[in-house]
């Protein structure tokens, strides 16, 4: 699994390439929280060349999304 981020004006995209599964979720959650600590709460996260997610995958985005509601 590959994440690319991209800084845009006003909002950050994610783009995540190939599997997301029990191994490589941990890896995501890394990079999304490191644009969280940073102050990055707009983020488009492009799942389009994803060729699975685990539940361990979507865990860390729901993660995500929660800590940008807070």
């Amino acid at each position: 699994m590959d994440v690319t981020i991209t800084e845009m004006n006003r909002v950050d995209l994610v783009e995540i390439v190939g599997r997301v599964d029990s191994s490589t979720a941990g890896k995501l959650g890394e990079s999304l929280n490191e644009r969280l600590n940073n102050g990055t709460i707009n983020m488009v996260i492009d799942l389009a060349k994803v060729d699975y997610m685990s539940s361990g995958g979507l865990r860390e985005l729901v993660a995500a999304l929660k800590r940008v509601k807070k």
